[in-house]
């Protein structure tokens, strides 16, 4: 009796043992399974110069507890007008961690006239689950470039039109004007931003000092960035408002770090290849000469 109690006690301490390594084995394994990343979505509205709308989104993980661009991230965009949301459209991000969606001409409204947009993570095998929502109204924003006395004058009107289909103008809101470049747009000043008055009017004086192309043209850019009931609204347009840039006489001109070499650099290197040329033929004609010889 006693033995069968020795070896019974002996049974369940292996079994201890054993239940607590492989519990042990699969924390660790667990612990080393890839997990998804966690994300962050910033999301973006834009309503552009020809009336088209857009909606952005930038998004970063965390791995391994760096900040990361969560490329390749698959997002649904939804509309709401407060109700259940409806499927906009599926996409997938690019190395930048970035999308953008055009969005329909007439969005949902709830009573207050704000339409709902919403991007979502959903069941991607990278990253978690994650949603960022906005809510916006929808304005215009017009731009004409005037002149007031030789003053150059760019003035942008924001609207917005209520529930009686009236048009109302927006006022204090501020206003940034650019100028359009290759790569982008630049501040037009140094102080460069105005808000609408009671008429929805904001008014920019245009410097003489800015750069157009050879005919003069440059492009004003109005914008208000990031409204907390608007969110982005642009509107460009041309004029020869710009400083006309001279033509060079010469743009490409014959020099060593130009594509037209110099022509004392082009007679020096065909005398030194020819050179070269000449005695490799001297060579081969003497040789063929000793070769006849000998026959």
């Amino acid at each position: 009796m006693k033995i069968i109690q020795h070896y019974s006690k002996i049974f369940v301490a292996v079994a201890v043992v054993s239940f607590a390594t492989q519990t042990a084995w699969a924390q660790d394994e667990e612990a080393k399974a890839p997990g998804k990343m966690e994300a962050t979505i910033q999301l973006s509205y834009l309503k552009k110069t020809d009336q088209s709308k857009e909606a952005s989104v930038n998004i970063s993980a965390t791995d391994n507890g760096k900040i990361v661009m969560a490329h390749n991230a698959h997002i649904n965009f939804y509309l709401t007008d407060g109700a259940n949301p409806v499927l906009l459209k599926s996409v997938v991000t690019n190395m930048q961690g970035k999308t953008t969606v055009d969005l329909p001409e007439v969005l949902p409204l709830d009573a207050e006239r704000y339409f709902g947009i919403i991007a979502r993570i959903e069941n991607d095998s990278l990253y978690a689950d994650a949603e960022e929502e906005l809510w916006h109204k929808e304005a215009a924003l017009s731009l004409d470039l005037q002149t007031q006395d030789s003053t150059k004058m760019a003035v942008a009107k924001l609207t917005e039109t209520d529930a009686a289909g009236q048009v109302q103008p927006l006022v204090g809101k501020d206003v940034s004007f650019y100028v359009q470049r290759l790569f982008g747009i630049m501040p037009a000043a140094e102080e460069f931003t105005a808000t609408t008055d009671e008429e929805g009017v904001a008014s920019f004086v245009f410097p003489d000092s800015i750069p157009g192309d050879s005919e003069g043209n440059v492009t004003v850019v109005a914008r208000i960035s990031d409204d907390e009931d608007y969110g982005n609204l642009e509107n460009k347009t041309s004029g020869k408002w710009g400083v006309v840039l001279a033509p060079e006489m010469n743009p490409f001109p014959r020099a060593l770090w130009a594509p037209n070499a110099p022509p004392a650099l082009i007679i020096t290197l065909c005398v030194i290849f020819g050179g070269i040329w000449f005695t490799y033929g001297y060579v081969f004609n003497e040789l063929r000469k000793i070769d006849q010889e000998k026959i």
